[in-house]
């Protein structure tokens, strides 16, 4: 007779086994290629990575703890970005001005594959060192747009160029400590640079 309850457990056991699963959180941080930062180039390929990913983590990874964002001063001095501070930009408002752009390109409902680019160029004019000591500045030409920002979604790009500053750590490891951001010669209203795009979701 105890076998018999022992065989309804069993047979219990086995009927949960084809019962559906409860579906998994998905990741909350979608996967992003992310290289050792032992070069300056490697740098710039982990910020373009961590935009396209929408990682606001692996962004902030790329700034020194010392970072100073300089905008633009046409854009400073623009009429119509006086209501936007550009003023004391440290790592903690870089980080902060990004994760609400990140944020409302999730929340924007656009497809997953298309709520964010991100392309960095090199200036022909100004070639990366070859052989960088333990600091350096860098020329990047930049594209950026993340669905839902700005109001217009892909309409309007953040587009400019960068003079990025770049320091080593005692290990070798590159991080970003200055960016000043210039808007480029054939500015015509209908893009903002990247300081003017972060300013604009600046608490």
């Amino acid at each position: 007779m105890k076998a018999i309850p022992l065989l309804v457990l069993v047979m219990l056991a086995a009927c949960s086994i084809f019962e559906p699963r409860e579906p998994e959180d998905p990741d909350p941080d979608p996967p992003v290629v992310w290289q050792t930062p032992t070069q300056p180039v490697i740098v710039i390929s982990n910020l373009q990575n961590s935009l396209d990913g929408l990682s606001v983590g692996y962004y902030n990874a790329c700034f020194h703890e010392d970072f100073v964002f300089n905008a633009d001063p046409q854009d400073v001095a623009d009429p119509g970005f006086q209501s936007l501070d550009f003023s004391d930009w440290t790592k903690d408002v870089e980080s902060q001005t990004v994760s609400s752009i990140i944020y409302q390109a999730q929340a924007s409902g656009a497809p997953s594959d298309s709520l964010s680019m991100a392309f960095f160029t090199t200036d022909a004019q100004h070639p990366d060192p070859s052989v960088p000591y333990d600091s350096v500045t860098i020329y990047r030409d930049y594209y950026i747009v993340a669905a839902g920002t700005l109001g217009s979604g892909w309409e309007r790009p953040a587009m400019g160029s960068a003079w990025i500053t770049m320091v080593a750590d005692e290990f070798g490891l590159w991080s970003i400590r200055d960016w000043d951001d210039i808007r480029v010669p054939y500015y015509t209203g209908d893009h903002y640079t990247w300081g003017v795009a972060k300013a604009l979701y600046r608490r």
